[in-house]
Formats: structure tokens, C-alpha cells, sequence
């Protein structure tokens, strides 16, 4: 539920006659919380719900509430302060679920989708259902105690979710590259490209035709490497060939949606603004790795092009590309509609060679269906990554006088409207910030219950490597680099190369 101050039942008008906050009795803050020595993992997820948090230094007065880890260093609390133990929050959730949180590694995973089972590999964890579950019992510990629930709303005002489509060009296939691109160019408010150069370098008029669009590299070879170097070497060769062509790159996706530490580090040296792996993160809200300066924009990881895999295995030719294809469209209205309904991003991809092309229809009903939806943010990835890294910079009071609850913030950006989501239970209202100001009364109306998408999504079932699939991971096995190219300073490399030499 969105409200704006004239719509919130309370005494609003009576608060411009109230001497400012600092003129006020000294009383502690309802937030923003205090986070002293707790798990990395747990940081990333206040930072991602937008839970208002400041650094916990002794003797801080800062706020009211206290988060700690009793495996750790217990706080020295002052007057009026109450601290939250994580670790019982950890044992409440079950599991280590701080390392799963922190796990990077990604497993090969299916979906049944109607008549297909498509398989991708993707983050073995599933981070949107752990934070839900941490932020959802930190909430009613903080309520239970007498505090306040407050974040920073997802999406500027007055937008309750974002839609994106990422296109992938891996290859260049000149009739669907244009089918793609007739539809594509009527919506560049909220498509994004990401270009693998070598493929396309010698196409100078497909380079023109993306101008003006948000174009970002997805590398020069399409392949995501182990190697920091090899990664660094073919990421910022594909963002020359790209500048070389007139195209200014904005962020990155990697090629197969692979991710390790190797990429991120040549991420960070070449001060990419944002990346997109699902083998990551998907179907999750924007964050930043620990320790890292670039944005993850997790997406949804079923695409036309798994559809197309899983139904030519299972029907006949002629028949194997329409079940793709509305299988696929299916789906996409579907989890449209249901991250609509959830506030959570719409963000999906595909592939113009040898597949949107063909099926040029799954994208125009797909935008037309987002079109009838309310209050639907149309963006493209860089901008969202702007107002994500803005949305992070923005420091919020909340103070609760009277029956109302007033909150301050700072450092709010020019160029969007932020909103703060005022919850109790698992109920919330989305107010808007004028000025960096809000007030509200403590009972103002709430919206629906909000749940999580998870129940509604496919069931993901793990399946294990086979020991062809785990000596081509561990040997970084592809084709996509050219023999003289693939690096030998390391064993792998050297071994990769003795192999593809005796394949050819």
C-alpha cells in the first residue's frame, strides 16, 4: 500500500508548529539499528531490505537497538539501549545459514516448467528465501521488544517493482538480430544489451544500431575464466572494442551467467559500475559481494533458449520450437504478474541469435502484458544500478513521539524520489520522502500482507555433476578462445591448450 502525508490519518498538520528534531527532549532513535560485530553475510542483507544501520562504536547514542553476535563481542550498552543476539536469530532460521548466505558457488539445478524440464546452472543458495526468513524474524524480535520495522523502499516513489530485459549477444545472426531489435527499440526505456564484442566487432552497423541504448560488454570471448588475469585481459579487451566502435559500455554480464572471485577483482580494476551472474544470485534484490565495489543485479535465470534445449530433446522438430516458445511465454507472464504482486524486480533475459528472433511474439506480448500492470518502474539495468548505489548512500532517523512516528533522512539523491516502507507485522505502507522528511501516525493504514514469490516459483531439484561436467570445470574447458590465445603462464591454462591441440 502506498500512502502519500495528506492520505496518512494523523496529526500531520500540527507537526510544522513542533520545534525541529534537534530542539526536541534527547531521546534514542528507534533507528537506525546498531550493528556492532556480527556475520559479513547479514550486513549484505539489511543493506539489501534497506533496514536502516549504523556502526556500532562504544557508547554510541546513536539508536536504541543493538545487533550482536554472542559468538563474538558482546556490547557494552548504555541507558535506554537493548541489543539483539544474531546467533540466536541464526538458530532460530536453522542451519549455518551464514555461510549459505556467503556461498558463491553454483550447482546445476532443473525446473519443471509445464511440459519442460530445463536445467541451468545457477547459485546453489538461495539467497532471497534466507534473507526473507533472517529479515522476517528480526522484524518481530524488534517488534516484540517495542521497536519499530522501517526500510527503505526497493523502488523510487511511486513505483512498487522494476522491469528489465537483458539481451544476451552472444552471436550475430543477421535476421534475428533485426526481428529482435524492431521490437526491442520501441521499448529502450527498459532494455538492456550486453554485447560479446568478438562476434560482433565486424559488424559495424549492428554496433550503430544499439547507439543510444544502454549497451553493456559481455566480454570480449564469450567465456567467464577461473583466472583473474585471463578474466582481466578478456573483459577489458571487450570494453575497448566496444569504446573503439563508439559504444561507451555501461556494466557487465558474464558470459554463461558464471562467477568467481577472478571476475569480480578484474571487475573492480577496470570500475565496472555493476555485473549480472545468476550463478550468483537470482530472483534477488541488488547487492554488493563482500568487500566489493560493484553491484550484482541478480535476474531470472530461465530463458526461451533452456526452453528450446529441454523441448528438442523431448519433441519433434517441427513441433519442439512452438512448445518452447509459448511454454516460455507462459512462464514469463506468469512470474511477471507474481513479482509484481510480491514488490519484487521483474528482470529477465534472453538471446536474439537463432531464438527471440524466431519467436519475435514472446517479447511483444510480454511487454504489452507489463504494460497493463500498475506502477511498474520501466528501466534499464544502469540506471537501476544508479538509483541502487544512491539508495545505499541514504541514512535515515526514525523517532516515535506521541502517537507518530517522524523520520529524518540524509544524503537522499536528486534525480529519484525515495519512499520508506513502514511495517508492523507482515503488513506495510510505502510513504514518500519530501524534503528527506516523513510523519505519520503509529496506526496508519497498511497494505496486504506481503509474502515471499518462493512458494509460487517452479520447483528447482539439484542434480549432480557427472565427472566429465567436473574435469571440464576444474580444467576451465571452452572453446570460445581461440588455441593461440589461451594463456600458459598457469598448469591449467598449459593443460587446456595440450588438449584442444590434440582435439583439432
Amino acid at each position: 500500500m502506498t500512502l502519500t502525508l495528506a492520505q496518512v490519518p494523523s496529526r500531520v498538520g500540527a507537526s510544522a508548529a513542533r520545534p525541529a528534531l534537534a530542539e526536541q527532549p534527547i531521546r534514542l532513535p528507534d533507528l537506525p539499528l546498531l550493528v556492532a560485530d556480527v556475520p559479513q553475510a547479514l550486513r549484505v542483507a539489511l543493506s539489501q531490505e534497506g533496514v536502516p544501520c549504523q556502526d556500532y562504536v562504544p557508547g554510541s547514542r546513536a539508536g536504541r537497538f543493538v545487533l550482536y553476535d554472542s559468538t563474538r563481542l558482546r556490547p557494552r550498552l548504555g541507558e535506554g539501549q537493548r541489543s539483539f543476539d544474531v546467533d540466536e536469530l541464526r538458530r532460530i532460521v536453522g542451519g549455518n545459514v551464514w555461510q549459505e548466505l556467503a556461498d558463491e558457488r553454483a550447482g546445476r539445478f532443473a525446473w519443471q516448467i509445464g511440459p519442460l524440464a530445463v536445467e541451468e546452472v545457477v547459485a546453489r543458495a538461495d539467497r532471497a528465501a534466507l534473507r526473507w526468513q533472517l529479515m522476517s524474524k528480526l522484524r518481530a524480535m524488534v517488534e516484540a521488544a517495542g521497536g519499530l520495522w522501517m526500510s527503505i523502499a526497493a523502488f523510487p516513489h511511486p513505483y512498487q517493482t522494476a522491469f528489465n530485459f537483458r539481451i544476451d549477444h552472444d552471436e550475430y545472426d543477421a535476421g534475428d538480430f533485426a526481428a529482435t531489435l524492431a521490437i526491442a527499440e520501441r521499448h529502450a526505456d527498459c532494455v538492456s544489451h550486453y554485447v560479446c564484442a568478438s562476434t560482433h566487432v565486424r559488424h559495424s552497423q549492428v554496433l550503430q544500431r544499439l547507439r543510444g541504448m544502454h549497451v553493456g560488454s559481455h566480454g570480449f570471448w564469450h567465456h567467464t575464466y577461473r583466472d583473474a588475469s585471463a578474466n582481466l585481459t578478456n573483459v577489458s579487451r571487450g570494453i575497448d572494442a566496444l569504446a573503439a566502435a563508439g559504444i561507451v559500455p555501461q556494466g557487465f554480464a558474464a558470459p554463461l551467467g558464471r562467477f568467481n572471485r577472478g571476475l569480480l577483482a578484474a571487475l573492480e580494476s577496470l570500475c565496472v559500475s555493476h555485473s549480472s551472474e545468476f550463478g550468483l544470485a537470482f530472483d534477488d534484490l541488488p547487492f554488493f559481494p563482500a568487500g566489493s565495489s560493484v553491484l550484482q543485479i541478480p535476474i531470472h535465470p530461465v530463458c526461451l533458449g533452456l526452453c528450446l534445449d529441454a523441448a528438442g530433446s523431448r519433441f519433434p522438430a517441427e513441433k519442439a520450437g512452438a512448445v518452447a516458445a509459448e511454454t516460455a511465454l507462459r512462464h514469463f507472464l506468469r512470474m511477471a504478474r507474481d513479482k509484481h504482486q510480491a514488490r519484487e524486480p521483474v528482470f529477465f533475459y534472453g538471446h536474439p541469435a537463432a531464438r527471440l528472433g524466431r519467436f519475435p511474439h514472446l517479447l511483444r506480448e510480454l511487454f504489452d502484458f507489463v504494460g497493463t500492470l500498475d506502477g511498474v518502474w520501466r528501466v534499464t539495468l544502469a540506471e537501476f544500478a544508479k538509483w541502487w548505489t544512491a539508495r545505499a548512500k541514504i541514512s535515515v532517523q526514525a523517532f516515535r513521539r506521541n502517537g507518530q512516528i517522524e523520520v529524518v533522512a540524509e544524503r537522499c539523491p536528486v534525480h529519484y524520489s525515495p519512499a520508506v516502507d513502514y511495517w508492523r507485522g507482515d503488513r506495510a505502507a510505502t510513504l514518500p520522502l519530501m524534503n528527506g522528511r516523513a510523519v505519520f501516525a503509529c496506526d496508519a493504514p497498511l497494505g496486504e500482507p506481503r509474502r515471499p514469490l518462493r512458494d509460487a516459483y517452479p520447483r528447482r531439484v539439484a542434480r549432480r555433476w557427472g565427472w566429465r561436467d567436473r574435469l571440464c570445470r576444474y580444467l576451465d574447458w571452452e572453446y570460445a578462445t581461440p588455441l593461440e590465445e589461451i594463456a600458459t603462464h598457469h598448469w591449467r591454462g598449459r593443460t587446456k591448450r595440450l588438449l584442444r591441440e590434440v582435439k583439432a
